[in-house]
């Protein structure tokens, strides 16, 4: 792991950010690169707060069997019905709407997680 500081004016800033918001940057560490992605949100507006698991995901959390196949071995499913909802939710706030995700997850799924919720067509998250 890494740390620096970048301070940006909010000029800069808003410049970065594309049509939703989004800054998006990498971090250099040596010969590794790292993406990231900075969500602006406004100061009104409603925030969604998801869990990951069995929520929009599938894991089956209770079953400890299945849990650990459907995290590692299993191709990631999507909750029937969250999609459309999180985009039905953006369209009714005139996206002004944010979503964030929390999970209990451990970090090194982070990369895996965020490929699911691209490939599966969810909104952009926090």
């Amino acid at each position: 792991h890494f740390i620096g500081h970048l301070t940006l004016r909010n000029d800069e800033l808003l410049d970065a950010a594309d049509s939703d918001g989004i800054v998006r940057y990498e971090a250099i560490d040596h010969k590794r690169t790292f993406a990231g992605a900075i969500h602006l949100l406004p100061p009104t507006g409603v925030s969604i707060i998801s869990d990951i698991d069995d929520t929009v995901k599938i894991t089956n959390y209770l079953d400890k069997k299945e849990f650990y196949k459907n995290t590692f071995l299993r191709e990631f499913k999507q909750v029937p019905g969250m999609k459309e909802l999180f985009h039905a939710c953006k369209s009714k706030y005139d996206n002004n709407c944010s979503i964030h995700y929390v999970s209990a997850s451990p970090y090194q799924l982070f990369e895996e997680l965020s490929n699911f919720f691209t490939s599966a067509g969810f909104p952009s998250a926090t």
